[in-house]
């Protein structure tokens, strides 16, 4: 058996024409374009923002995320601490099990990400009006 596997740029680039998200590696359950290769310890996959986008609030129970801006602008607002924080090309990010945030990113942004462990664990969190408003507009702030 080959200790090494991989998947083609090429496949990555193509895939990412019709999705924003793509998973690589994980022990995934939901459907992807690509297959993945297995792993039960960690996943990894790239997000590439073609046009303004946000993600609603939530947190992961047991998984911490980290992630490489690779290109772009994205801002993450920690709900509990009602903090903004704006992070760009070259920055890492790391999101600690538990932390409630949600997160928009300009047209553009190209982030890979890794989650240890692997596993489906996030947990959604309603969304107040003020949030809705944050989340709808690149320069709204809340502070």
């Amino acid at each position: 058996m080959s200790m090494f596997h991989f998947i083609k740029g090429t496949d990555v680039a193509s895939a990412l024409d019709s999705v924003n998200r793509q998973y690589l590696v994980g022990d995934l359950t939901q459907p992807q374009l690509l297959e993945n290769i297995c792993d039960s310890n960690v996943e990894m996959g790239i997000t590439s923002y073609r046009e303004y986008a946000c993600e609603a609030p939530h947190y992961h129970t047991e998984t911490t995320t980290y992630e490489y801006i690779v290109d772009g602008y994205t801002k993450y607002y920690d709900v509990t601490n009602h903090h903004e924080y704006y992070f760009s090309k070259g920055d890492v990010v790391v999101i600690r099990p538990e932390t409630v945030y949600a997160q928009k990113s300009l047209p553009g942004t190209v982030i890979v990400f890794f989650k240890h462990p692997s596993g489906n664990d996030k947990i959604s969190v309603e969304t107040s009006l003020e949030l809705e408003s944050w989340l709808a507009d690149w320069n709204n702030v809340l502070l």
